[in-house]
């Protein structure tokens, strides 16, 4: 049994009492407020104000407060012990994202930027919008055929329109090339440090072109293309 205080809608205030050490709140015979004999609390439905302080058996508190934003927020804890982390130091790696595929290969004449299945690409979603993004990524194997393959990165953020990252340069992020008929094969790497601004998924892709026209591989058949994607704190 437990003691109950009930504010009933018809006959007022009822109260309810045992021998049990417990007590419920209630609020039209449902109960919104229950506490066990060893004083442990359970709340049920939605907890309204501007904050909420949970104090310590001996002394300290800490206190929950709403943002001061409209809409509603929910804060969901992880189910394992550990440390909730309040505020990262400038510098924090908060999370590491990624992934590789072997590629087919893809060759190209364009002198326009193109992206392509098999490209790199990752989307991360930031904990916080003053967060930057470290880009890397890596092509296994590119041929440049006696010409230059220009490459960079563009975001999309939340699925929307796309942004070149390299602020339209002539060279891209990275390039390389050759005056030797024979072209060059190398692996190459793209590292770019973002600040995209938003908590909303963020994708990066690699993209290519063929700086004169000439027939360039972008990705060799097999090469392993990779993404990384960390978001540092700040």
């Amino acid at each position: 049994m437990t003691s109950l205080i009930n504010a009933d809608t018809s006959g007022g205030l009822k109260l309810t009492s045992d021998t049990s050490g417990a007590l419920d709140i209630q609020s039209a015979g449902t109960t919104k407020i229950a506490m066990d004999s060893s004083g442990n609390v359970d709340i049920v439905g939605t907890v309204t104000g501007a904050a909420v302080a949970i104090n310590g058996s001996t002394s300290g508190a800490i206190t929950l407060a709403v943002p001061a934003v409209a809409g509603t927020r929910t804060l969901t804890l992880p189910a394992e012990t550990g440390t909730v982390l309040t505020s990262a130091t400038a510098g924090v790696v908060l999370q590491v994202v990624g992934g590789q595929e072997t590629s087919g290969g893809i060759a190209t004449t364009s002198t326009s930027y193109i992206t392509f299945s098999t490209a790199p690409s990752f989307a991360i979603t930031p904990a916080a919008t003053s967060s930057k993004i470290l880009v890397h990524m890596r092509i296994g194997m590119q041929y440049d055929g006696g010409g230059q393959i220009e490459n960079t990165i563009y975001r999309a953020i939340a699925g929307g329109a796309t942004t070149e990252l390299s602020g339209g340069t002539t060279y891209g992020i990275s390039f390389h090339g050759t005056s030797a008929a024979s072209g060059i094969w190398k692996e190459t790497v793209m590292t770019f440090l973002d600040a995209p601004n938003t908590t909303a998924a963020v994708t990066y892709t690699w993209y290519s072109r063929s700086e004169g026209g000439q027939s360039v591989t972008v990705t060799h058949a097999g090469a392993v293309n990779s993404t990384t994607l960390m978001e540092i704190a700040q």
